[in-house]
């Protein structure tokens, strides 16, 4: 006599994630390994699936051709899918029988990129194509911030939520590049901002400022800009010729850095300044945050909303009381202390425990309605 259904196991979920690309050090790669990690102390099967033309060699162990999946879709498996650009996954996505769920984060507008790298531009405006085609496609749509699921709503999804990025705290706390720390930590006061060196990070709006700040302060005072970049970029040629044009010392472009010179560039920092004018989470302020530099900002919408009233928001692009701003937070140890207390306390938000209750209120009862009878246990 065959066991009842009700009398068999219950097959354990599988949570499996997609992403278009995969590399070590990418915010969107990070985020994927933290929610793995996250669904499997659940006790949930979990796999990462990629497009192996854009997977690093380095990740290639970690990540798996997207085509092997097709073996074990079936309707009870979850597929969680990273939208950020336009990607043929999109239409491989559509077909597969397992539960939909995206998490968006964000397509740059391609007016950005329009002078500079038309090659991006097109992948950018063809993510937005998609991203309102794909509406009626997920079960579940969720996003990095309030200002990105706006968009999504807009777009015509109907069950959205916000989850921001999932973020390996632990490796913030490895030690740092002995050498790199040498070379930055000589008592000069570093104004540090982290990221690929793209124009809607306005990376010449942040030598803008640090011209003015170098003259207010009144120090010895260091730019650092950590982060990848093409050396033959229209963009980064333009930035080059900036420097130049306004003798600004000390402005340091490290290029791609590993985790352990990140540490080393935050430890070093007297402050953090993002002049971005286009972000859908900013995962480098919450890192400033951990390891409590203040910061100033301009306030893009997902940069104060990441913030949640901490740091120091700059509405307008006054570079002169920018700059003021920054001397008073270096030269002000009860201002600076002030900032920084109040940024401690946002960094709660966005620790694991948080992240985790939300996935989960996100994900049940629709998509996997057996996960409340899973404990949470040790990886």
């Amino acid at each position: 006599m065959n066991p009842s259904a009700t009398d068999r196991p219950a097959r354990t979920p599988a949570i499996h994630q997609l992403t278009s690309g995969f590399k070590a050090g990418d915010a969107i790669s990070n985020d994927v390994l933290e929610l793995q990690r996250i669904v499997r102390s659940w006790g949930c099967r979990s796999k990462v699936f990629a497009d192996p033309a854009f997977t690093s060699p380095l990740m290639r162990g970690v990540a798996r051709d997207y085509r092997e999946f097709e073996a074990e879709d079936d309707a009870d498996a979850v597929m969680l899918f990273h939208f950020s650009i336009g990607t043929k996954l999109t239409e491989w996505f559509k077909k597969l029988r397992a539960h939909k769920v995206i998490k968006y984060h964000n397509i740059t507008p391609a007016r950005f990129f329009a002078a500079t790298d038309e090659r991006t531009s097109r992948a950018l405006e063809a993510g937005r194509r998609e991203l309102a085609d794909f509406a009626r496609v997920p079960e579940l749509a969720l996003a990095a911030s309030a200002y990105s699921e706006k968009e999504l709503v807009e777009a015509g999804y109907r069950r959205t939520g916000v989850l921001p990025n999932a973020m390996n705290f632990a490796a913030l706390d490895e030690p740092p590049d002995p050498e790199m720390l040498a070379t930055l930590g000589d008592n000069a006061a570093n104004v540090l901002f982290v990221g690929r060196v793209t124009p809607n990070k306005k990376f010449e709006d942040l030598i803008k400022a640090f011209f003015y700040f170098q003259k207010t302060a009144r120090l010895r005072s260091r730019l650092v800009l950590a982060g990848a970049m093409d050396p033959a970029d229209r963009y980064a040629a333009y930035l080059r010729g900036l420097v130049r044009e306004l003798d600004v010392r000390d402005v340091v472009f490290t290029g791609h850095v590993t985790q352990a010179e990140l540490n080393a560039c935050y430890k070093t920092a007297r402050l953090f300044l993002c002049m971005s004018e286009h972000e859908g989470f900013c995962i480098p302020l919450v890192e400033a945050m951990h390891f409590g530099v203040p910061i100033v900002a301009y306030a893009q919408q997902a940069v104060a909303e990441t913030l949640g009233g901490t740091g120091v928001l700059a509405r307008e692009k006054k570079f002169e009381a920018i700059a003021e701003i920054m001397a008073l937070l270096v030269d002000d140890r009860g201002f600076r202390e002030r900032i920084v207390a109040g940024e401690r306390k946002r960094l709660e938000a966005f620790q694991r425990p948080a992240i985790e209750q939300r996935l989960r209120e996100h994900l049940i009862p629709t998509v996997v309605p057996s996960l409340p009878t899973l404990s949470s246990r040790p990886e």
